[in-house]
């Protein structure tokens, strides 16, 4: 398995490798416009934006996971982890650079990824 940092002496030596950081086995999704996403009966009532910083999942029992947040919107997230995780129904999503620091349900979890619904306190 490759490294996901480089250990090369060229230029741009130690950057993280992006595509093995968020896992190259999937092939890159086209961009659709999200106004006709919105427009065309979707499901979601808040356009999700891109996003791109650490985050913490933490449990009601003080269980923590550290992620990334790939995208957010105001009524939840999605977050990629660097190992497998299994999470609660229930967790509190933290992230500095976004200044999140909310309560989510879970909606869906696959090897890597969650996805979390954001809910009043």
């Amino acid at each position: 398995m490759a490294p996901i940092f480089s250990k090369s002496s060229k230029k741009g030596a130690g950057k993280l490798d992006l595509s093995r950081a968020i896992g190259s086995s999937a092939a890159p999704t086209p961009k659709a416009s999200p106004l006709k996403r919105m427009e065309g009966g979707g499901r979601r009532k808040y356009r999700r934006r891109d996003a791109w910083a650490v985050c913490n999942v933490i449990s009601r029992e003080g269980h923590r996971v550290d992620g990334v947040l790939l995208n957010l919107s105001e009524s939840g997230a999605r977050v990629r982890f660097r190992s497998r995780s299994s999470l609660p129904n229930v967790v509190r999503l933290s992230s500095s650079r976004y200044k999140i620091n909310r309560i989510a349900h879970v909606v869906w979890q696959d090897t890597y990824d969650a996805g979390l619904h954001f809910v009043d306190e």
